[in-house]
Formats: C-alpha cells, structure tokens, sequence
C-alpha cells in the first residue's frame, strides 16, 4: 500500500468498516481491495462503510478504482457506503464528470446505519 495512506478496518453494529486516512490513490485502492474483499468473503457482514473523512484528494482515474472496488463489494452481496466525503472533494469529483450515480453516501457513521439498515 502507499507509504502515504493507511487504512484501519473494524467491526461496528455488524458492519466493516474501513477507515482510510492518507491520499487515496488507485495503487492504495488495490492493496486496500484485496484485505477489505477476504475479510467480506470470510464474515457475516452485508454492509461496508468506507469512511473517507481523512481523505483530502480524490482524481477522477482513482475514483474509477474506487467505484470498481464498490462493484465487486456489490457483486459479493454487501452494500458498499462512502461516509464522510468532505464538500471540496464532493464538488471536485462533480466538477469532473465523476459518475456518481448509484453510489451510497453519508455524512457520518450513524447516518449510514440509521438510513441504509445492516441488510441489504
């Protein structure tokens, strides 16, 4: 992974989270996709919430590694959820042309289990 990002992952109300804090880079996204994708397939978990509040840059080709990540936590049964997104890189990745339809946001912790439940 990028000596420059670091990535904690947890159990909270039955959900994994992970928590990335550094620049978020499309060759972090794949270190982080591998541990994140095996701790899935080895658990009960329907729910991952990636806590992006410590992320402050985001280009569009590393949004693209991010929203492949998302598809495959799709495609193994789960919902994905982004939390945190600070408004500069929200309007950055808008501004860009990110595709950002579908993808499931919220602002805090709470607000993604409070609107999103624990089962898909």
């Amino acid at each position: 992974m990028d000596a420059s990002t670091n990535v904690i992952y947890s159990l909270v109300s039955g959900c994994l989270v992970a928590t990335v804090h550094g620049e978020m880079t499309a060759e972090s996204l794949q270190a982080m996709n591998q541990p994140l994708l095996q701790q899935l397939g080895h658990s009960e978990q329907h729910m991952v919430l990636i806590d992006m509040s410590g992320v402050d840059l985001l280009d569009l080709a590393d949004f693209s590694a991010l929203r492949q990540m998302l598809d495959t936590i799709h495609l193994m049964g789960a919902r994905a959820v982004l939390i945190g997104l600070q408004a500069g890189l929200a309007a950055l990745l808008v501004n860009l042309g990110a595709d950002t339809r579908g993808l499931r946001v919220a602002g805090t912790l709470e607000q993604a289990l409070s609107v999103y439940g624990r089962k898909p």
